[in-house]
């Protein structure tokens, strides 16, 4: 092996292939490792042998070729992706944008593991949920067609059974999802006329339940799972595309309004002719913060003041936020929530 480090000779070494979770067939690996000046004389030896270990279908360790850097090629077919790597006299691997030490073998194993799947992806822009534009676009297809359908009194497994019947995608629950579906509470509020997806959103809130695309085998798929901080999900609504004045001009139209003696609740229902916009509250929030619209005191002095802001200034007396937001049909909708880790403002 001393003599192979010092006179390039080779060292194959043949075992699996891998499978990238994108690729379509099985990918080979071949690693070409070129040793570095420096290099302890044991090093290719001992690294030779580790590199056998991970399932790679070919290793070959050769001294350096004047300045040789670390890169990866994938053959057209899409079968085989050949690597070159330095050994350096640090005895570090080093791979195209990564570095991996002796005691990292199971993160280089992971890296092989991922790499056809990262060749293959390269220059390819993803989005929300790894999705390529056309894919984004394939959801939203689904995402905005109207409900067409009365939701007070249902329940949302009763809403997901009518949205299954128009959508393109599928529509699955894991198995943890299921019992909360089956136990969801009768929605309350009328959610007829908002796109599917953002009502969809709404109503499985309520019952601690997220919609999100998913990549699976053949396509894309929308999977219904039980809510879980800092986990990317279908939004409940997005950031408005337009200045707020632009999308509801009358809820910038200056008003004199005094409310005395009302709840949330009956404030929101006395001004509810003058709404050009609906108003949803984050039913979810509101059980998990024991907040009840309809016993929050409410009041505004009687003064001349943005429609819109006299709603913030009775949302903000329940320790609630109302923000502006359009579905996933471009309506806009007003959305009462608490802000923070669980309730994030829609990007």
């Amino acid at each position: 092996m001393n003599h192979l480090a010092r006179n390039a000779c080779s060292i194959l070494l043949a075992s699996l292939t891998y499978c990238g979770a994108a690729a379509a067939a099985e990918v080979a690996i071949d690693i070409e490792v070129v040793t570095a000046p420096g290099v302890a004389i044991t090093a290719p030896q001992e690294w030779a042998a580790r590199l056998g270990k991970l399932g790679l279908d070919r290793v070959q360790i050769r001294s350096a070729r004047g300045e040789e850097k670390p890169a990866t090629k994938m053959n057209d077919a899409g079968t085989r992706v050949e690597v070159l790597a330095v050994l350096t006299k640090g005895d570090v691997l080093v791979l195209p944008q990564r570095k991996f030490r002796v005691s990292q073998l199971g993160e280089l194993r992971e890296y092989f593991e991922t790499l056809p799947e990262q060749i293959t992806e390269e220059g390819i822009v993803r989005g929300p949920f790894r999705l390529t534009e056309q894919e984004f676009y394939t959801v939203m297809a689904d995402m905005a067609k109207p409900l067409a359908s009365f939701t007070k009194g249902i329940t949302s497994h009763e809403m997901l059974a009518h949205c299954a019947k128009k959508f393109g995608l599928r529509i699955e629950w894991t198995a943890s999802a299921y019992p909360l579906l089956q136990s969801g509470k009768p929605i309350v509020v009328e959610l007829n006329g908002f796109a599917s997806g953002t009502a969809l959103a709404i109503a499985l809130r309520r019952d601690g339940l997220t919609l999100r695309p998913k990549h699976v085998p053949g396509g894309l798929q929308l999977v219904i799972e039980p809510y879980k901080r800092g986990k990317e999900v279908w939004p409940v609504g997005w950031k408005v595309d337009k200045t707020p004045r632009q999308l509801a001009p009358k809820l910038y139209e200056s008003l004199s309004i005094e409310i005395e003696g009302y709840t949330l609740a009956t404030a929101l229902n006395a001004l509810a002719p003058r709404l050009t916009v609906p108003v949803v509250m984050d039913e979810w929030i509101l059980d998990e913060l024991n907040i009840d619209p309809a016993k929050v005191p409410v009041k505004l002095p009687a003064k001349k003041r943005f429609f819109k802001s006299a709603l913030d200034g009775l949302f903000s007396q329940a320790r609630l936020a109302c923000e502006l937001r359009i579905d996933d049909a471009g309506m806009p909708f007003l959305w009462g929530t608490q802000y923070g880790p669980d309730s994030r403002p829609a990007q």
